[in-house]
């Protein structure tokens, strides 16, 4: 038995008994064991994280936060020569399709997605504004790609502005992408 495999056991276990509070503990946990190769393990970590999501919607738990935690270790701590925009891309992506999945408030979680990726920004010094642009259409585009209903929420959860970067969407289902997302503070 592998060790990821071990450590994947003991954070089922801790999700199960976890309150709402520790369950974002158990989220960073689970995240530092995937971020070493997040790409090949994006099916498996999408299942977690579901699993996780579902875990703090069922609780009295605040799922913006628990994604804003979510995002904020894998970017932070990953390791790779791939592009820091395409990261964005597949964690923006996976967060939609675990919190349709895991049947919680998508609206939410792509509120605490921005966060998350407004402070990992700022973190690694990347464009800001950029980096909301990349989330946001991946957002979108995965929420439509699960079905309209879905796409229409996070869209009208991602327009307007979110940690102080205003998002303009191009209103378009099929060729969902961020017009314009700048700095709101003058």
């Amino acid at each position: 038995m592998t060790t990821q495999m071990r450590s994947r056991r003991s954070i089922d276990k801790l999700l199960k008994v976890a309150g709402p509070s520790e369950t974002i503990k158990v989220i960073s946990l689970a995240v530092r064991e995937f971020h070493r190769d997040f790409s090949s393990n994006l099916p498996e970590f999408k299942e977690f994280l579901k699993e996780a999501l579902s875990a703090v919607g069922q609780g009295d738990g605040d799922l913006a936060s628990a994604v804003y935690a979510t995002v904020i270790t894998i970017i932070s701590n990953i390791r790779t020569d791939r592009p820091v925009r395409r990261i964005i891309d597949e964690v923006s992506r996976t967060v939609i399709d675990a919190a349709a999945l895991a049947k919680v408030d998508v609206e939410e979680a792509s509120r605490g997605l921005i966060e998350g990726i407004v402070d990992c920004a700022k973190q690694l010094k990347l464009n800001t504004s950029e980096a909301v642009s990349e989330a946001a259409t991946a957002a979108v585009r995965a929420a439509y790609e699960i079905n309209e209903g879905t796409g229409r929420q996070v869209q009208e959860a991602l327009s307007g502005t979110l940690s102080g970067i205003k998002v303009i969407l191009k209103n378009e289902p099929q060729r969902t992408e961020v017009l314009y997302a700048t700095s709101a503070v003058k």
